[in-house]
């Protein structure tokens, strides 16, 4: 340990005649207010030059160095020549502590004094920098998801020792593909702390955070940014083809295979997402198998949707990112058990939506149950039993036509308000199967 020199700290700057001397380290000038930077575990070269005439000698101590251990080559309070107006020391502190504290220097035949304060720190960044948050939260090492127009606040939080007041952080952004330098704009908080916003564009950056002097970079694992609408970010495919905008017809007993195409410079791939199920009307979760199941995170990113119930529905798919801050929703699916079967108005032929949607009919007005059912290729399916349960009238037996229509003409009429759930079973060659719809009974 130095010998630590006995006089009084004054803030940095050289007065009077020590207003033209510089100081440099390692070949760099000390720019006036700044301390004396050190990197430690290794020597430093650190010069004072003087101007003509100024002293013989200079000899430099330590008025103030905590704990930090800095041998000197020569050492300190000793003459050391001017030579070419310089004088020079090789300082190698200790590898074992950053921190910080107040060189002196001063010459025999100059009546001032001059002081700096100096810190030293590892070559490399990250033995000062203890872990980097986003909004609080430590950064995964799979990196940063950003979403457009989304900031998030980026600290960096030192080790207790590290001299960090007196470092120049610096947060740098550099796009790649698909992301532009205007669309990411970083804004420093504090010497510590940043705001990170990236609009536009989805795509990927990287990030690397900086100190003057300290050679050492932190490189931040490579940041993602997403849109809120993954369709912005992928499309979905169906056995390889683009999902119908209207939606895709799954038959039960068959399996689909969902799987993205990524856009945006690929900026899903790899990202953990997971599928969830939206029911729309006449099925739920259960009536499907998928693999793998639903609301499980992965990679993969392709899930196997199969219908296991004799059922016909309608519903939507999901696929969303931790927290369903990116959500994209699919149109509406259709299961069918290889047949249309749908109560429908017999004029015109319209089918009947499938409940809870249902369709209105006046009070004390006779109606027309009427079921059509057809084979998966539209073809009529005729000379189908059928079975119709009318609620408060009765059950009725028919039979399909040649067109696929099997009929309850005039049956009745209600004479009070409210949804009667009227139901249609029908005896197939593969089983069961069968429909329902839902009649609002309602005064006009």
């Amino acid at each position: 340990m130095p010998k630590i020199f006995n006089a009084k700290s004054r803030a940095f700057g050289p007065s009077s005649a020590w207003d033209e001397v510089k100081v440099l380290v390692n070949g760099q000038t000390v720019a006036r207010g700044k301390p004396i930077h050190l990197l430690r575990g290794q020597n430093n070269d650190l010069e004072v030059e003087v101007p003509d005439d100024f002293a013989n000698d200079l000899r430099l101590a330590i008025v103030d160095s905590g704990s930090l251990n800095l041998p000197s080559d020569p050492p300190y309070e000793k003459d050391v020549p001017v030579i070419q107006n310089k004088a020079k020391w090789s300082i190698a502190p200790n590898d074992s502590n950053s921190g910080g504290g107040v060189f002196l220097f001063y010459a025999r035949d100059v009546v001032q004094t001059l002081e700096s304060r100096f810190v030293v720190t590892s070559a490399q960044l990250s033995d000062e920098i203890v872990k980097i948050q986003a909004d609080g939260k430590d950064m995964p090492a799979s990196g940063l998801v950003f979403f457009r127009g989304i900031p998030q606040a980026i600290t960096a939080i030192p080790h207790a020792e590290a001299p960090i007041e007196h470092l120049m952080l610096s947060l740098d952004t550099t796009p790649l593909p698909a992301l532009e330098p205007e669309d990411l704009v970083v804004t420093k908080n504090g010497p510590l702390e940043w705001t990170v916003v990236a609009s536009n564009n989805s795509g990927k950056f990287r990030t690397v955070l900086s100190a003057e002097s300290v050679p050492g970079k932190i490189n931040f694992p490579v940041s993602r940014v997403l849109s809120t609408n993954l369709a912005d970010d992928v499309t979905l495919l169906v056995d390889e083809d683009e999902m119908p905008s209207n939606g895709m017809d799954l038959i039960v007993g068959q399996t689909a295979t969902l799987d993205l195409h990524y856009k945006n410079g690929d900026v899903l791939v790899g990202l953990p997402l997971a599928y969830g199920f939206i029911p729309v009307s006449g099925v739920e979760e259960g009536d499907f198998h998928f693999q793998p199941s639903l609301g499980g995170f992965n990679t993969k990113h392709q899930l196997l949707i199969t219908g296991r119930a004799l059922k016909q529905g309608e519903f939507k798919l999901k696929l969303f990112t931790a927290g369903e801050r990116a959500v994209m929703i699919t149109p509406t699916n259709r299961l069918s058990p290889g047949y249309f079967f749908r109560f429908m108005t017999p004029i015109p032929d319209i089918p009947y939506p499938l409940p809870p949607a249902s369709i209105d009919h006046p009070v004390s007005i006779y109606f027309t149950a009427a079921v059509v059912l057809r084979h998966a290729d539209g073809t009529p399916a005729g000379d189908i039993d059928v079975t119709f349960e009318i609620p408060e009238i009765g059950s009725f037996k028919r039979t399909t036509t040649p067109e696929g229509v099997a009929y309850l003409s005039n049956l009745a009429r209600y004479e009070t308000i409210g949804v009667r759930k009227l139901r249609a079973e029908a005896m197939l060659p593969s089983g069961k199967a069968d429909v329902e719809a839902w009649l609002n009974v309602k005064k006009y």
